[in-house]
């Protein structure tokens, strides 16, 4: 009777409701030509993890991570994180190290790039377009860039006729490059680039060896034009025995 009266502790969950909550998480495969990344896809199961699973420990939710990551990736993760294995990490650095593995991996500045090449397609939606600009803005962070970062992104959008072609392709190959190039720095390569028509593995090359050049050089001294026969060489001829000039007579 006694035991009748005590309410009812709450059950944990069964196997059975952990099951389901597992199989709702579908397979991770990287395509990040199509903006599948892992950061996306953790995002839309991670409530799932933090609130329906936070009682399962670290290591069961790290197996269930991995087990959730499609066979290239799997291999490719494993094999980065040697001679560690993926229970060496807690869950929350595992999902750190997934987010870096599997993420985007254009550089910020081909990010931004091609934010700025944004345009609606004629049969694209008209509701839907905002939505895609936001997105690929927060993606830019537009916010931290500094001005070295913006001028040569506007001076490289600009060359659009196409006779410029070339000359875009050398100067995003070395902003990509470079992240840390300054605005002189690129209008200099795109002068020179211009003008000689060069690739831009001799910019680099050119711009490298310009740097190393000493700011000033000491003047070469001059050259002395000789006059005739030197004294030196009558001398010479002296102590040979050999007079210091022809004989008018018979020319020896």
């Amino acid at each position: 009777m006694l035991a009748d009266r005590q309410s009812p502790q709450p059950a944990p969950a069964s196997t059975s409701s952990i099951d389901g909550l597992t199989n709702s998480i579908s397979e991770f495969s990287y395509d990040p030509e199509n903006g599948v990344k892992f950061e996306s896809c953790y995002r839309r199961d991670e409530e799932l993890f933090r609130v329906d699973l936070a009682s399962q420990d670290d290591a069961w939710k790290v197996r269930l991570l991995t087990r959730k990551l499609g066979p290239t990736e799997l291999k490719e993760y494993t094999d980065a994180i040697l001679p560690k294995s993926s229970l060496y990490f807690t869950f929350g650095e595992s999902v750190q190290n997934l987010k870096s593995r599997f993420g985007e991996r254009t550089s910020l500045f081909s990010t931004r790039y091609q934010c700025l090449k944004l345009a609606i397609g004629e049969f694209d939606d008209f509701l839907d377009h905002p939505a895609v600009v936001n997105r690929e803005c927060e993606k830019s962070q537009f916010k931290s860039m500094t001005d070295d970062q913006l001028k040569p992104l506007i001076l490289i959008c600009s060359f659009q006729i196409p006779k410029c072609t070339g000359l875009r392709t050398r100067l995003l190959h070395l902003i990509d490059h470079n992240k840390y190039l300054h605005w002189r720095s690129v209008l200099h390569d795109s002068r020179m680039a211009q003008a000689g028509g060069r690739s831009a593995p001799e910019v680099n090359m050119v711009q490298h060896f310009q740097k190393t050049l000493p700011t000033s050089c000491p003047p070469s001294p001059p050259q002395r034009k000789s006059k005739g026969v030197s004294a030196d060489t009558n001398r010479r001829r002296r102590s040979r025995g050999t007079p210091p000039s022809a004989c008018w007579h018979c020319g020896a």
